[in-house]
């Protein structure tokens, strides 16, 4: 029985905003664990990557964050305490 992945291909040729690469990149990492990048003209600087990555993580960050101080303003409560505070 022969298996094939299905590898996610960001190509980089198009006219595409950083942004959307960023996360397409991302989406991919975390969905297949594997991208393919071509059409790169030259290889992409750790710099570059990094910023990327730095970009949806900022965002990612900012939607988890919204999301927790929501709830618990629904909830009435804090969802997150510091254990340095915590009573026994």
């Amino acid at each position: 029985m022969t298996v094939t992945a299905n590898i996610p291909i960001i190509d980089l040729s198009a006219k595409v905003l950083e942004g959307d690469i960023a996360r397409r990149l991302v989406d991919a990492a975390i969905e297949h664990g594997f991208i393919y990048i071509k059409n790169t003209g030259a290889d992409i600087s750790v710099e570059k990557v990094a910023s990327a990555f730095d970009m949806v993580r900022s965002d990612l960050t900012h939607s988890f964050v919204a999301a927790v101080e929501r709830l618990s303003r629904e909830l009435g409560r804090p969802l997150l305490l510091d254990n340095t505070k915590r009573q026994s």
